[in-house]
């Protein structure tokens, strides 16, 4: 069984929005994880697991958050620990210490210190890029320095190696996964229905208006299953010609 990686991006102590998730919520998603008896790994478990892990009936999960917003030190943090999970944040390097606009509503991202106290409590901090751009969109000079100075500031930042990059918007090409590859990156993550390869990771985003039963179909990998079957009917609808 493949090993199921969720997407969060940030908690919310308030109503339910798209990117946020109400602390309630969430504490109710950790719950379910626990009750499934699902293995909670790390995302270098979840990216190294030999073919014959993939083969068991074994439920394991990976849990993500991106951007790097301050609400997972302050929310998601205690909540995990209590749980004894783990979880990744992709932070973008631009926004470390800084409140700022973003997606519409101010928002305070995780300073310097934070990351450092993150990394020494075993949460693994990766790289989000440097200024959260399409990636798809810039030239190869501008796309280096999106994965290079990420990856170098967060490298000094913790004192250890950043092998994730997770894409803003989860889009990526050709040119960005070669970019990945060049930058020093082993893995690269997608969202949604992507073709799997160590640059073309699927995750599933968890959303905060997301029903029990969302989450459990999420959880498990049913959703995503499902999702994959719906696009590659759509694919074969669409390429293949009519007899």
């Amino acid at each position: 069984m493949p090993t199921v990686i969720l997407m969060y991006h940030r908690l919310s102590r308030e109503q339910a929005q798209p990117y946020a998730v109400p602390v309630p919520a969430f504490t109710r998603h950790m719950r379910m994880l626990a009750a499934s008896g699902a293995s909670v790994v790390s995302l270098d478990a979840a990216s190294g697991m030999t073919k014959a892990a993939r083969r068991s009936r074994h439920l394991q999960v990976c849990l993500t958050f991106d951007d790097g917003c301050e609400d997972f030190y302050t929310l998601a943090a205690p909540i995990l620990s209590d749980h004894g999970f783990t979880a990744a944040v992709f932070m973008t390097t631009a926004f470390i210490g800084k409140t700022a606009p973003f997606d519409g509503a101010d928002t305070t991202f995780l300073s310097r210190s934070m990351l450092q106290e993150l990394h020494a409590a075993g949460f693994a901090i990766q790289s989000h890029t440097a200024t959260h751009q399409d990636l798809t969109t810039l030239s190869p000079d501008a796309l280096m320095q999106e994965m290079s100075g990420s990856r170098s500031m967060l490298e000094d930042i913790l004192g250890a190696p950043v092998h994730h990059v997770a894409y803003p918007y989860g889009r990526y090409n050709e040119s960005v996964v070669q970019a990945a590859a060049g930058a020093g990156y082993r893995y690269g993550y997608c969202a949604g229905h992507c073709p799997s390869g160590p640059y073309t990771t699927a995750r599933m985003a968890v959303h905060g208006g997301d029903s029990p039963l969302a989450f459990s179909l999420k959880m498990k990998g049913i959703a995503g299953s499902l999702r994959s079957l719906k696009c590659t009917l759509r694919d074969r609808v669409f390429r293949e010609p009519a007899s």
